[in-house]
């Protein structure tokens, strides 16, 4: 469970689902979230916090919101009106007023800026005209002032109190677990507004606090939207490589033998082994043995373009390219007398591990064997 917005982790993740299906925002798209956001009202709830951290299509989204309060303001107005309608026996007539705002939205927009509605400023939800107040009401005022300087004396001495104890040692947030299996992705969204596309076979444990936010990545590859905050900056660590951002999206992807780090928009700064290494957009560092190679002239597709089923790759050794298919077979690969030094540049898919072992193979001349459950890559030297 989301603890800042008491949120669902599954609605969060279909608001952003949303976010990135309005990109061409055609009429069925506009008519499915509509239909989404009238099925509960933390939908509602959710797309708001959404649309706040990411600043998306926020024009399009609030007249879908709009709209839809619309309707559902006057579809109130007209059952109020029939109620009245039914009960009036010919007696003095009673004027009600109702208007319905969503006790689970958390945010700072006013019923009016939603609904396109005037917001009335009301004690209660029914007004009924009424003479002088009565005796009991005055002594309701009265006691409604004494209560007040009863709850302000409290909160003097709750202040005081707090003040002569010093500060309280806030504990620190548990680190939160996400884990993907062989042949699964994961899209997640953190409660800052990070989002984050965790590749298959991947590990990593998150944890958010008020000046800081730090992500261990342990093995697989993650793409990163990272929300801006300039009050807590966002750090992710493997070993001794550590990547420090305020707000940009890249990827970080780990094999046995060598990391990754790159870029999509934004700037990242990568430090390994005492090195500080700046990124900007389409461009990269590769970690081997600590050493640093920089790569540039990244395409999108080369940095992330994995989230749609496909790799990119420029210069990558075969070996990287095995560890990736890896990720989507559950039979283990191996290479036996493969040249280290031969490396890929092209487009494969890495959800379909054995019709891309073979396109490889026939490109270097290999051979690709299937053994109890294994599969075998030979090189021209076996």
């Amino acid at each position: 469970m989301n603890q800042l917005k008491q949120l669902p982790d599954e609605i969060l993740e279909q608001a952003a689902d949303w976010i990135d299906l309005l990109e061409d925002h055609s009429p069925d798209e506009l008519n499915g979230l509509e239909e989404w956001l009238n099925q509960d009202e933390q939908h509602i709830d959710a797309m708001l916090y959404v649309q706040r951290h990411f600043g998306e299509h926020v024009a399009l989204i609030d007249q879908v919101l709009r709209d839809n309060r619309q309707q559902s303001a006057f579809a109130g107005s007209a059952r109020n009106n029939a109620n009245a309608g039914s009960e009036s026996d010919g007696s003095a007539t009673v004027i009600t007023l109702s208007i319905a705002k969503p006790a689970s939205i958390h945010s700072e927009q006013t019923l009016e800026e939603l609904t396109g509605l005037p917001e009335v400023n009301m004690a209660a939800n029914q007004a009924e005209i009424q003479d002088t107040p009565t005796e009991m009401e005055g002594s309701t005022r009265n006691s409604g002032v004494s209560s007040y300087w009863y709850a302000t004396a409290a909160m003097l001495l709750l202040t005081v109190g707090l003040f002569l104890l010093g500060p309280i040692n806030q504990p620190t947030p548990e680190a939160m677990n996400y884990l993907t299996g062989i042949g699964e992705q994961k899209k997640v969204l953190l409660e800052d507004g990070t989002r984050l596309h965790v590749n298959a076979d991947s590990h990593m444990s998150v944890t958010l606090m008020d000046n800081s936010r730090h992500v261990s990545l342990d093995k697989g590859e993650v793409f990163f939207e990272v929300a801006p905050d300039s009050k807590r900056p966002f750090e992710i660590s493997h070993g001794d490589l550590s990547i420090r951002v305020l707000g940009t999206a890249f990827n970080v992807d780990l094999t046995k033998e060598r990391t990754l780090v790159a870029v999509e928009h934004g700037r990242v700064a990568v430090r390994v082994a005492g090195t500080t290494t700046e990124l900007t957009a389409g461009e990269a560092v590769r970690v081997i043995n600590n050493e640093i190679e920089t790569l540039r002239g990244l395409t999108q597709a080369h940095v992330a373009g994995w989230r749609q089923g496909w790799r990119e790759a420029k210069n990558e050794p075969l070996h990287s390219v095995v560890a990736h298919l890896q990720r989507f077979s559950h039979k283990t690969i191996e290479l036996k007398g493969v040249e280290k030094q031969l490396v890929f540049s092209g487009r494969y898919k890495q959800t379909d591990t054995e019709a891309t072992l073979n396109l490889l193979c026939e490109l270097f001349d290999l051979q690709l064997e299937i053994e109890n459950n294994t599969l075998i890559i030979y090189g021209r030297d076996v």
